[in-house]
């Protein structure tokens, strides 16, 4: 099997799986334009705030940089806001980890 490029191609963390279905449950993923997430993605940034103890601002700039990569890349686009909400969890928590500030794009 290939788990080890799925991992690294889908930027995979294990300790954060358990957490995926719920915000997929919480807020359906479309895609959408980049510049003004849809209000289904304002679930999702408000939950990942909530669970990061993140600024709302800060996350929802990552999950705009995050989703817009994601557009580009993807030939399948269904599951871009999951992948999107993952990667921003992984940025902040690698940032506390190693105790740097957030890079985010100004607003």
């Amino acid at each position: 099997m290939h788990h080890g490029k799925d991992r690294e191609r889908y930027n995979l963390a294990p300790d954060l799986r358990h957490k995926e279905l719920s915000l997929a449950q919480r807020a359906p993923h479309r895609a959408t334009s980049t510049h003004r997430p849809a209000a289904r993605h304002e679930a999702t940034i408000a939950t990942l705030a909530q669970e990061t103890e993140t600024d709302p601002a800060v996350v929802k700039s990552l999950y705009e940089e995050e989703i817009e990569k994601l557009q580009a890349q993807a030939n399948v686009k269904n599951f871009i806001g999951v992948i999107a909400a993952r990667r921003v969890k992984q940025r902040i928590a690698t940032a506390r980890e190693h105790g740097r500030p957030l890079k985010v794009r100004a607003a």
